[in-house]
């Protein structure tokens, strides 16, 4: 095994978990979601964007030679995938150490929502 590719994948599992569920790139996937249903299904699908990154890491290594292609193109794609599997199995237990996060984040907004709801019934109240 390259030992390169554990290191795209730790890197990939990290960067795409950052962008597609943590709350500091919540404005960039509110943005992106609003330009196309499929685009606001990669931008919050971990394993989905894990395509893209891996991609891009991956041509990244290849042009700079950090990971090196004795077989060419077709090692490369089956880098790809190898590097998903692999982020696909560390997203696990990342999002599990994070769902109690995530639980009261969605608590919160759901309590904003309803807050906002009332208020809105009391101003309508208020105008009739």
């Amino acid at each position: 095994m390259k030992l390169e590719l554990l290191y795209i994948m730790l890197a990939v599992s990290s960067i795409t978990f950052t962008i597609a569920v943590t709350s500091i790139f919540e404005s960039i996937r509110v943005r992106v979601s609003n330009i196309h249903p499929k685009l606001e299904e990669l931008i919050h699908c971990p394993y989905c964007l894990s395509a893209y990154v891996s991609f891009l890491l991956l041509s990244i290594g290849w042009i700079f030679n950090i990971v090196p292609y004795t077989h060419g193109f077709i090692e490369f794609i089956f880098d790809i995938f190898a590097v998903m599997a692999g982020v696909g199995i560390l997203h696990y237990p990342i999002l599990r150490a994070y769902e109690p996060i995530l639980r009261e984040h969605a608590r919160k907004k759901l309590l904003k929502q309803q807050q906002e709801l009332k208020q809105s019934i009391s101003d309508d109240e208020k105008a009739l």
